[in-house]
């Protein structure tokens, strides 16, 4: 049993996350991507002041080419990853808070823009994709956006000797992809999710099964220990297709776009964008 089942997981996260790789954390192209959908959502509505909601921490979100004025609030639940990834305040320009997202008080119609990067797979489906949905919607003004990377299962769920049989042709480039793959495998409907314990479990046994295909590999061996995270946790992952998550946010919000980055297993983490309803 790992030790840390027992502590608050996000904390516990906090001390693996330097070893996570994109897709887990954005790549290059989703940075690209984040930002020329910000750009063109403020060509076409010219403003002197930008008041964007990041929801997290992320890194490569704070540090985005944000548009001057900019004025930038992230919220998240966890100290320890607020102390790990946040750069510090800055009077005017951002400014971090320690809080659950549900406990948010935003004046309504105050915010240009809600952000976040794979926010949604901790949440439970449909009801708190649904109440994080009707907060934002409250918050944005009619012309907001709200920009997500999600991390969507395929609409053909992949089986586990799929999976093994990428894993013995080399055919998948970085561990966090597996985790990924056999999480989204295990998942037999979003309403369940998955259990972080049964992905271990999936892992421990191609482990124990095929050591030389994890050898032959290459990945990082502090890479690969950020599944013993799981061990023994009870939480649930949760991984809509794209037409779920629209069920599941309509008809709070409105779809404007989707973009599938170009990189190995990109088709399970587009970045959709949303606004409220006209």
């Amino acid at each position: 049993m790992n030790s840390g089942a027992s502590k608050n997981y996000w904390d516990v996260l906090a001390g693996q996350f330097q070893h996570q790789q994109p897709p887990l954390r954005p790549a290059a192209e989703d940075v690209g991507i984040y930002e020329q959908a910000i750009q063109e959502w403020k060509a076409q509505l010219p403003r002197s002041q930008v008041s964007a909601l990041l929801l997290g921490v992320t890194s490569e979100i704070v540090n985005l080419a944000w548009p001057a004025g900019t004025h930038l609030v992230a919220v998240d639940k966890s100290q320890p990853m607020i102390d790990l990834l946040w750069p510090g305040n800055i009077p005017g320009r951002r400014r971090v808070v320690h809080e659950n997202w549900f406990n948010l008080k935003f004046e309504d119609n105050s915010l240009d823009i809600v952000i976040g990067d794979g926010v949604l797979t901790s949440l439970a489906y449909p009801d708190q994709y649904c109440q994080l949905a009707r907060l934002i919607s409250r918050f944005l003004k009619p012309e907001g956006r709200l920009i997500l990377r999600v991390f969507a299962r395929p609409a053909k769920s992949e089986t586990f000797e799929e999976i093994l049989a990428d894993l013995k042709a080399t055919r998948i480039s970085k561990f966090d992809i597996l985790k990924w793959r056999l999480a989204m495998m295990l998942q037999k409907n979003v309403g369940e999710g998955v259990v972080l314990d049964n992905v271990y479990r999936a892992w421990a046994t191609l482990e124990r099964e095929h050591p030389l295909l994890l050898t032959q590999a290459g990945w990082p061996r502090t890479t690969m220990n950020t599944i013993k995270l799981y061990e023994g946790r009870t939480e649930r992952y949760t991984f809509p297709t794209v037409d779920e998550l629209q069920e599941a946010f309509s008809p709070e919000l409105r779809r404007v776009g989707v973009i599938t980055p170009g990189y190995d297993f990109g088709q399970c983490c587009p970045i959709v964008k949303y606004c409220p309803p006209v």
